[in-house]
């Protein structure tokens, strides 16, 4: 089975409760669309987190938030190849793999183009100015030419998985943190908008903005588990 779910922000109890109710084992796969905290750069909680979700019967494919280091720049991680593409995992949690920003992954016969990073609009606000801010929090653009080649040659995909939205998708209600949202970096949104209006695909899942809820061809998730249809 293929699950999907986005944003638990270190939080896994609610993923270790659907695997006990649902017998789940490590054929089983979940796609997490940001934002686990897995890898925020304190060593000792790192591996609290990872133990915790690494304990569960399940294969994790991750994609990176915002609030994240990308395992490139860690040495911890190896590049592996799984699912038709290359990612990285570490030895010691092999159930725990992160995916590469821009590249297609073949899951149950199904097509799944990845997109992770966003903003953090916490950077405006002065009271955050201990939380995590990461240079590569964007999509790269090596990142952004691999898609921009897909939505060029007019590429079939049936899923896109990515953190944030494409900019005419965003849910602006809820947008909570107090914010001028006339100032935040839209970028990667704008860009994503291009990829939704070009890219062919079935469905798009993202997460980012805490909310859950069906727009368009896009279904928000956070902290919820989504099967998805074989």
């Amino acid at each position: 089975m293929v699950y999907l779910t986005a944003d638990p922000h270190g939080d896994f109890g609610y993923i270790s409760d659907f695997c006990a109710r649902n017998s789940t084992s490590l054929s089983d796969v979940m796609f997490i669309l940001g934002d686990m905290e897995l890898n925020l750069g304190n060593m000792g909680s790192d591996r609290i987190r990872k133990g915790v979700l690494s304990s569960l019967p399940m294969t994790f494919l991750c994609i990176h938030g915002n609030h994240e280091i990308r395992p490139e720049h860690i040495n911890s991680y190896q590049k592996t190849s799984l699912f038709g593409n290359t990612m990285y995992v570490e030895e010691e949690y092999p159930n725990i793999y992160f995916l590469n920003d821009g590249l297609v992954y073949h899951v149950s016969n199904k097509s799944f183009l990845v997109i992770g990073g966003a903003y953090s609009v916490t950077r405006m606000l002065d009271d955050y100015n201990n939380d995590l801010f990461c240079d590569d929090e964007q999509p790269s653009l090596e990142a952004m030419k691999l898609v921009d080649n897909l939505c060029n040659n007019r590429t079939d995909v049936d899923y896109v998985l990515t953190h944030t939205c494409p900019l005419s998708q965003i849910p602006y209600d809820a947008c909570t943190i107090p914010v001028d949202q006339t100032k935040v970096d839209h970028s990667t949104e704008s860009w994503m908008q291009n990829i939704y209006d070009q890219l062919r695909f079935h469905h798009w899942f993202c997460g980012h903005y805490h909310t859950n809820r069906e727009k368009d061809k896009i279904t928000f998730i956070y902290k919820k588990i989504i099967k998805l249809e074989q």
